[in-house]
Parts: C-alpha cells; sequence; structure tokens
C-alpha cells in the first residue's frame, strides 16, 4: 500500500509540475506576436523527430518538401508546370559491385632451394569481410607488385618522406592510417606537440586518407591499401560511404583488415616492426614485399535518390512589370542523422535536427510567401525551398541549370540561410554590391527596424545564392551568424530567437516590396574579391569556385571571382583543371591540397581542358595573392 500510495503522489506532483510547465510554456507563448508564433511553429515542425534531419533523398526530406508544398498551396501560390516540385536526382551514398575480388599471390621459396623451384601461393580476400574498398577508389583492376610504404607521407618540412628510398611505380603500396606522431591508448603526444592539442603533431596536414591516395598516385603508384594502427580498431573495416570532392581517385583504394597481413609479411619485415620503428625513429622504414603480387578488382555503384526543389510562384500585379521575377529562396535540406560534414562530437548516428540550418530560412520563406501572396507585388514572385544544399548547392544549381521562368527574366534573388539566432539586433547581408542601388536601399530599410547591419559586397559564399550570382544575377543573402551548435544535432527549435527572426523576415519584405514596385530594374554589379573573401581554409587566395561534382576529365570551375588572381590568370566558368604544377587533379579534394602547396607570390602552371567539347588544352601562369 505505502509503494501505491507513493507512487501516487509521485504521480499527482508530476502531473502538477507538468502543468506548470504547460503554463509557463503557455505564457511564453504568449509574449511573442503572431509572426513569431507562426515562425516557431513551422520549423518546430520542420525540426522535428518526423522529418530526421531532413537529409536530401530521405523520408524526413520528402516530408519535409510536402509540408513546404502543402503551405504553399494554403497561402495560394501557383505550381509552376503542374506541381510544386522540381525533382531532380541526387546520389547519396555508395555501395559495392558484384565484380568486387582481391587475390594475394605469394612465391614460396623453400631454404636452400632457387625461386625456380618455389611455389605459388594464393590467397583470396572476400569484400565487405577481409577487406573493403574504399568510396574514391577508382573502378579498374589491377595486378601489381607490393611496397610498404609506411604512412604514407612525403612532409618535406618534416624532412620526413616514406617514399624517398623505394620505387613504387606501378605497385600497389600498403600504408598505415594516422601519422608518426598519432596518439592513441598506447601512445603519448611527441615530444615535439608535447601540451598540444593535435593528436597528429608535426604531421597533421599529411593525416587523411584522401591525401595519402594522391601522394601515392603522385609517385606512381596504381593503388593503396590502408592499415589501422595496432590497436582494437586494427581489425574494423572503414565503411564505404560517399564523400564531396569527388569519388574517383585515380587509383585503386582499399582498406583492409591488419590482422590477414600476417600471411604475405616475413617475420623480419612485418607491419607491427615496422611500425614501431618509425614511431620510435621517426625516420620511414618503407621496403618492398619480395615475391608478392596482388590483384585488386573494385567495383562500385552509385546509389541514387531523387529530392525535390518546393516552388511556388505569386503573380505580378502590374501587367508589364509581372513579366519579371524575384526569387526568394531558402534550403530546407540537413544533414539527416550527421555524416559527412557533422560537427557532432561522436561518429554515432543522431538526429542532426538543423532548426537554425535551415528551419529557420524556410519558415521565413513560408511567411513571406503568404504575405506577399496576400498582396501581390507588381512583379512576379517566385518562392524557392532548395534540397540539396549541404551537398554542394545541388538544388539551386539544378534549378539556374532547369529554370522554371527563364533567368533572362530573373532580376534578383533573396536568400534567407540561417536567421533564427540573432544578438544584439545584428543581421548579417551578403551581396550588397552586387547591384548597385542595395547599399542605399539596405540602409534606408534596416535603420527603421533598428537593425545594426554589417555587410559583405561579395555575391559568392556558402549558400544557394552563390548558383544566381554565377548567371549575373543581382543577390542578397541574410544571415544572423555561426553558433556553438552548427552542424550539430544541438540545433533545436527551442534555441531560436523568433523575435529576431520575425525582425529579419520583416526586413526581408520591405526589400522586396521596395524591389518588387520599383519601375526600375536593378543595376547588376560584378563584384571586385578581394583576398579576404571566404573561399578557402588556405593562406594563399586564388579566387576560384570548383563544381563539387564528380568529372570524368577533372575538376570544373562554376565562376572565377573578378579580380582575382584566378581571373587574371586567365581562368573562367566552364574551364576543367587537369593539373596545378606537379599535381594531377582528379576532383576537389586533389586541387584543395594543391592549394595548400602554393605560396603567395610564387607562378604556378595551371592546366586546363576549354571549350564545348573540353579538348583545348591550355596552359595557364596563376600567381596567387596572401590571403588577409
Amino acid at each position: 500500500m505505502f509503494r501505491d500510495t507513493l507512487f501516487s503522489l509521485r504521480r499527482t506532483a508530476s502531473l502538477v509540475v507538468l502543468f506548470c510547465v504547460s503554463v509557463l510554456q503557455g505564457h511564453a507563448a504568449d509574449t511573442l506576436d503572431p509572426v513569431a508564433v507562426r515562425l516557431r511553429d513551422h520549423v518546430k515542425i520542420l525540426a522535428s523527430d518526423e522529418m530526421q534531419g531532413r537529409g536530401s533523398g530521405t523520408e524526413g526530406n520528402r516530408k519535409a518538401a510536402q509540408y513546404i508544398a502543402e503551405q504553399f498551396k494554403k497561402a495560394g501560390l501557383q505550381p509552376i508546370g503542374g506541381s510544386y516540385l522540381q525533382e531532380f536526382p541526387i546520389q547519396t551514398s555508395v555501395k559495392l559491385g558484384k565484380e568486387n575480388r582481391a587475390q594475394v599471390d605469394i612465391l614460396v621459396v623453400p631454404e636452400g632451394l632457387s625461386k625456380e623451384q618455389g611455389r605459388l601461393q594464393t590467397i583470396k580476400w572476400q569484400a565487405g569481410r577481409e577487406y573493403t574498398p574504399m568510396a574514391f577508389s577508382k573502378d579498374t583492376t589491377i595486378t601489381a607488385p607490393v611496397v610498404f610504404a609506411g604512412y604514407g607521407i612525403t612532409a618535406k618540412e618534416q624532412s620526413y618522406d616514406d617514399y624517398a628510398n623505394v620505387d613504387v611505380t606501378d605497385k600497389l603500396v600498403i600504408v598505415l592510417r594516422g601519422t608518426p606522431e598519432y596518439t592513441d591508448m598506447r601512445k603519448k603526444f611527441s615530444e615535439k606537440n608535447k601540451g598540444g592539442d593535435d593528436p597528429h603533431g608535426n604531421f597533421n596536414d599529411y593525416s587523411s586518407l584522401r591525401y595519402k591516395a594522391l601522394n601515392a598516385r603522385q609517385h606512381g603508384a596504381v593503388g593503396i591499401m590502408y592499415v589501422s594502427p595496432q590497436g582494437d580498431s586494427a581489425d574494423v573495416l572503414l565503411p564505404v560511404q560517399l564523400e564531396r570532392g569527388g569519388s574517383n581517385s585515380g587509383i585503386v583504394v582499399i582498406h583492409t583488415k591488419r590482422s590477414i597481413l600476417g600471411r604475405i609479411f616475413t617475420k623480419n619485415k612485418s607491419v607491427y616492426k615496422a611500425e614501431e620503428k618509425i614511431i620510435a625513429t621517426k625516420k620511414p622504414a618503407s621496403f618492398l614485399l619480395e615475391d608478392v603480387t596482388i590483384t585488386v578488382a573494385a567495383d562500385l555503384e552509385p546509389v541514387m535518390e531523387q529530392t525535390a526543389n518546393v516552388i511556388g510562384m505569386i503573380p505580378g500585379s502590374d501587367p508589364e512589370l509581372s513579366q519579371q521575377y524575384i526569387v526568394v529562396g531558402a534550403h530546407f535540406d540537413h544533414l539527416g542523422m550527421g555524416g559527412e560534414g557533422s560537427l557532432h562530437a561522436s561518429h554515432e548516428p543522431a538526429i542532426h535536427y538543423g532548426a537554425d540550418d535551415n528551419a529557420s530560412g524556410t519558415a521565413g520563406a513560408i511567411e513571406l510567401s503568404s504575405r506577399l501572396a496576400a498582396n501581390p507585388l507588381p512583379r512576379s514572385v517566385i518562392v524557392m525551398a532548395f534540397s540539396g544544399e549541404e551537398m554542394g548547392l545541388l538544388g539551386s544549381k539544378f534549378y539556374t541549370e532547369h529554370p522554371s521562368i527563364p533567368l533572362s527574366k530573373t532580376m534578383f534573388m533573396l536568400n534567407m540561410d540561417m536567421i533564427g539566432r540573432m544578438k544584439n539586433e545584428k543581421l548579417n547581408i551578403h551581396g550588397s554590391g552586387t547591384a548597385k542601388e542595395f547599399d542605399e536601399l539596405i540602409k534606408s530599410k534596416a535603420e527603421p527596424l533598428g537593425l545594426s547591419i554589417s555587410t559583405s559586397a561579395d555575391g559568392f559564399g556558402p549558400s544557394d545564392h552563390t548558383s544566381f550570382y554565377l548567371k549575373e544575377i543581382p543577390v542578397m543573402f541574410l544571415f544572423t551568424g555561426l553558433h556553438e551548435d552548427y552542424h550539430r544535432p544541438t540545433d533545436t527549435w527551442d534555441k531560436l530567437n523568433y523575435p529576431g527572426q520575425a525582425k529579419t523576415v520583416q526586413f526581408a519584405e520591405d526589400i522586396l516590396r521596395s524591389v518588387g514596385s520599383n519601375s526600375t530594374k536593378l543595376t547588376y554589379t560584378k563584384v571586385e574579391s578581394s583576398s579576404q573573401s571566404r573561399s578557402t581554409q588556405f593562406n594563399v587566395y586564388i579566387g576560384t569556385m570548383p563544381d563539387y561534382s564528380d568529372h570524368p576529365k577533372g575538376m570544373r570551375l562554376t565562376g572565377v571571382r573578378a579580380g582575382s588572381p584566378a581571373e587574371k590568370a586567365g581562368l573562367k566558368e566552364g574551364d576543367v583543371i587537369v593539373k596545378v604544377g606537379e599535381i594531377d587533379v582528379k576532383n576537389v579534394y586533389d586541387y584543395t591540397h594543391s592549394l595548400s602547396m602554393m605560396k603567395a607570390g610564387e607562378k604556378v602552371k595551371v592546366e586546363i581542358l576549354r571549350g564545348p567539347k573540353e579538348d583545348q588544352r591550355l596552359t595557364l601562369d596563376l600567381t596567387p595573392e596572401a590571403r588577409k
């Protein structure tokens, strides 16, 4: 009875607490104005468990698209072409094909006999069990001798080169993951890095798998096999998962369980002994595995899914001006359960709610669609919610290549991305220099609202307005700043500043009504970019806009910044970069690595393909500038 009474008391107390919380929440909600409440309600739905982080190509993303389409329909927006959805395909993952195989042939020569008297021992490995191809492997078959190449690092400034005393031309190299200064449960930080927070110490720039594949290829290898360091995870195969930056590294790339290498290494030249020697001496210990040949067939298949931009139109009220269009945009996709792009400390899947990034901007677009539909502008308005932004602006890029309305009739694009964390009434606006009218317009609309404005003239940036600026359309990008929850599961609806978001939406509406009513079109301006532009993390500034999708010949440029070193060198939109200095460029990763090797003021040769058939090979002289 006591337990029942205690349970009853606890239940009563819980109900009282829940009632109080409910009352407090209701009271808090009542303090918000109706606009803030509507924005909050949209964000709560878009950033709910049901949407599962809205990853492009997922069911949660499709549910979010349907919700947005319903809101457009409710507001009275017209579908274009009979549907609110503009579908397009994306690659969401990669899977093993049927032709994957690996075979090691070892010539076993008993003591006292010649090689002619030896016998061939064949060992077959099964993909997914003993080894796995990596997602950025080249799809091909190789048969090659084998070299152990330490950590696969060439670091001239550290006087360290795993390839210094071995010839790996037309060979497969076995390399250890990590670096000679990598810290795990067995090791302490190196003396050079004592007190630091970088587990790879002085070799941090050389720890990535992508770098090691590139370095192996540059030394002439046709394949690379990664092996994990000693430890509990030495036999845990890496997942086969899609990565941005190009899937073709130009060579075969596999990851192998450490335990199976004992049969192809000799006791005198084991991975364990070589690893211990390198760590102890910080000197390479590479060698050829004599009488060992490996055959690897890599077969990877892309997994494609459909996703969609959500598009609705509000016809203009003026017979003449209605033939000119304004685009209001915001991306609605996010990172789903994490993966590449996530900054979550754990590698375990978790819903990345994306309340600020970018349920906030999407809610703003929905709110604006309702207001503009109720009181149309003289010019027509197209409201778009883009998918695929987190994968490289894929949705906006698809639209600008397959526009519902000719881009020649589109005269302005306003983009909202992460507008939910306003502090101190501060609003960041990018693209202020893309039309000569913008500076005065922004000032006139910000002052009555009490907004503190920070502007950037550049029309390029890490959001969907870039796709429109590349088509010489004036753009304005509204943004309230980064925060500690960015690209983490903690970006949740309860942390947003809804009154601040409402103020941003009001500012956006004021801008749209001014631009949409003025009989004079905006004057497009190509912004001269400076070395302060946020385009890379490197010390040099180039001014190129890479295309993150795969290209069979190299890396295609989607744009070149005005006044940049790239433009001065003669690089143009559509050029395919195939070589920078001594580095062959197969993808975006190769290109960004080449940037890390550059020095400001030192000229470098850049080889490109140009023309409708990409068959004109040109060599240009590029001189990078120092980044301020």
